[in-house]
Parts: C-alpha cells; sequence; structure tokens
C-alpha cells in the first residue's frame, strides 16, 4: 500500500521565483510532486527554524526551501533557485524564510488546538 502524500502549498514568492526563473508547469508538478511523496527529505538548513533544502534535478538543477511541520500540517514551498544563477540561498534571505516559519508554526499551533 503506498503512503498518503502529503498536502503542498506553493507559496506566493515561491511561484513568483518559478516563473522569473521559467520553470514549466511540468518541472512544477514535478517538484510538488516529489515534496508530497518525502516532505521530510532535504537537508536541514542552520539558522531556518527547521526549513529543509531539497534538491530537484540535476548538479545544475533547483533548490527549493521547504517548510514541513508533520503530516497534520501542509508542507510550504518558500523559495526556489536555480544552481546555474545563484549558488545558496543568502543569509538574510533565511533570515525571513525563518520568520515565515515560525508565523507559520504558530498559526497552525494554535489553529490544531482549536480543533
Amino acid at each position: 500500500m503506498a503512503k498518503p502524500l502529503q498536502t503542498v502549498v506553493e507559496t506566493g514568492v515561491y511561484v513568483t521565483r518559478c516563473d522569473t526563473l521559467g520553470l514549466t508547469a511540468q518541472e512544477r508538478i514535478g517538484i510538488v510532486d516529489q515534496v508530497a511523496g518525502n516532505p521530510g527529505a532535504g537537508d536541514l538548513v542552520r539558522g531556518s527554524g527547521g526549513v529543509r533544502k531539497v534538491r530537484y534535478g540535476g548538479s545544475g538543477g533547483y533548490r527549493i526551501m521547504v517548510a514541513y511541520f508533520g503530516p497534520d500540517v501542509p508542507t510550504y514551498l518558500l523559495s526556489i533557485l536555480s544552481k546555474g544563477q545563484q549558488a545558496n540561498f543568502t543569509d538574510a534571505q533565511i533570515k525571513v524564510m525563518h520568520g515565515l516559519t515560525k508565523d507559520l508554526k504558530a498559526w497552525w499551533s494554535k489553529t490544531l488546538k482549536e480543533g
């Protein structure tokens, strides 16, 4: 029996970055499918509040910042970069994602408690 897929949310920043990078609909679907099938994959990014960096494509492919809080909460695609244009996310970008992740965690914690 296949394990259930995780709900994945593409944030506005992520979608804008995908458009800027020229990702095709097929590539975006591939990324969502990959993350939905294994939302806890990727390397934890230091100083990010729990964000994971997920690789998609080959060595010159994409790096996606993913916020995964557990199976009862959607997984969020926060941002994406092309290895050909930028090697890594900057400290400033990571700091912004940390703040967003903190807010999302607080909102979901409150929402789940209220039932």
